[in-house]
């Protein structure tokens, strides 16, 4: 657990109590600060001391010297306004993490889409000697890494880069920029600062000129690395990388092969690790083939560009998708439908979801639950074995949020391979 030797005596009022802030109070407590505690779930109080619980209104807030808030607590919060309004600074655990001085070289990787897999790569690259360790908004919270070690790799979301003032990395990778978090965030300008907030402090800035807002954080920083697929110099000549298909998995390794080589990571080295890279699970992972025909779990698709990026990497696509449709829908991802032979819909957008694609022209089928659209699609695929076209894919990339049926994207793509793996061969 990292040592905080800069809140011995200072009081921190801690509001969300997930994962993240639950590892931050005891880091806090041990390292001698004075902790209050609050979340507007009462359950999540429980097994917490009377004595540090305390509602907005009881908030010695002249003392406080700063509010560590969870993630997804949106800026619009009483409590967040409480605070600027108090001048009390509001952080979460990444920023108490920065100003721990950690012995470590920190990278920091953020995007729209990708950056899950481009932190597990780079880890994986960086790990070949066990010298390197990963966490923020992957894995373990940040809290409980060591403090001495070669390289800790951070997954970055835009609310941690929001209020992680102190944040300082040695590389600094944004893959790219989309609209997402528009609830949470207020405005799509709100969020592309957000994002660019990575780069303040950073030595060494690796930033995608392949979207526009990307590249409009590009061109205000000097002495910036371009990252583009589209690049005439790329580093990797025919290598072949089994596990990582598709275009935006081209990205992704090209985002993690210019962070190791900015690290002086050899090149065979960097090469030799992406190929042996298993991939990461609900992000276009195989679960299972039945009879020749594979069946995909993109859970952590929960916006349309990111299924774009799958529907791109397959043929003969069964598609099953659904949940909690972000305010775009599925705007964006007509090109790609030329793939899709048929889409199995559920959930709370299945309507939504089958109205844009039927005047499109293609055959959807709406389902209750993913239990109903995997047995179906199963089913539909099977029936298609031998046909002229190919074999198809079963995919589950939702488009949408998973939080109508699930709690989170991982609980949805569990369910899913739970029941792949549960279907017969015959």
């Amino acid at each position: 657990m990292i040592t905080l030797d800069f809140v011995k005596n200072k009081t921190y009022y801690v509001v969300g109590l997930g994962q993240s802030n639950t590892s931050a109070i005891k880091a806090l407590k041990k390292s001698g600060a004075d902790v209050r505690v609050w979340d507007d779930n009462v359950d999540s109080l429980k097994g917490y001391d009377d004595t540090i619980i305390r509602s907005p209104d009881k908030v010695p807030w002249s003392k406080i010297k700063a509010v560590v808030t969870a993630p997804g607590i949106p800026p619009s919060h009483d409590i967040i306004q409480t605070a600027n309004e108090k001048n009390v600074n509001v952080i979460c655990d990444i920023d108490l993490y920065a100003q721990s001085n950690p012995k470590s070289k920190i990278i920091g990787i953020t995007g729209t889409n990708g950056k899950s897999t481009v932190t597990a790569l780079t880890h994986h690259i960086l790990n070949a000697d066990g010298k390197a360790q990963m966490g923020g908004n992957i894995g373990v919270p940040v809290m409980d890494l060591k403090s001495r070690m070669d390289y800790t790799v951070l997954e970055l979301s835009s609310y941690q880069l929001d209020r992680a003032p102190n944040l300082a990395c040695d590389v600094a990778c944004l893959l790219n920029i989309t609209p997402d978090h528009l609830n949470w965030h207020g405005d799509m300008d709100h969020y592309v600062a957000s994002k660019a907030k990575m780069f303040d402090g950073a030595d060494t800035k690796i930033i995608s000129i392949d979207d526009d807002y990307s590249k409009s954080i590009f061109e205000g920083h000097d002495h910036a690395k371009p990252l583009s697929i589209y690049a005439e110099d790329l580093p990797f000549g025919k290598h072949d990388f089994p596990k990582m298909k598709g275009p935006h998995n081209f990205q992704n390794c090209l985002a993690a092969y210019s962070i190791c080589q900015a690290l002086d990571i050899d090149h065979d080295v960097i090469i030799e690790r992406i190929k042996s890279f298993e991939g990461l699970n609900h992000r276009q992972f195989l679960v299972k083939t039945i009879n020749g025909i594979p069946y995909i779990n993109d859970s952590k698709a929960t916006n349309a560009e990111a299924t774009k990026m799958a529907l791109q990497s397959y043929n003969n696509i069964i598609w099953i998708a659904g949940g909690q449709a972000k305010d775009s829908g599925l705007e964006g991802i007509e090109d790609m439908l030329s793939s899709v032979q048929k889409a199995y819909l559920y959930g709370a957008c299945a309507d939504e979801f089958a109205a844009f694609l039927s005047v499109r022209g293609i055959e959807v089928q709406t389902c209750l639950t993913m239990d109903e659209a995997v047995i179906m699609a199963h089913e539909y695929a099977q029936d298609l074995r031998g046909e002229p076209s190919g074999s198809p894919t079963v995919l589950l990339s939702p488009a949408a949020a998973s939080y109508d049926q699930y709690d989170n994207f991982e609980q949805r793509g569990d369910h899913f391979a739970d029941r792949v793996l549960g279907l017969c061969d015959d």
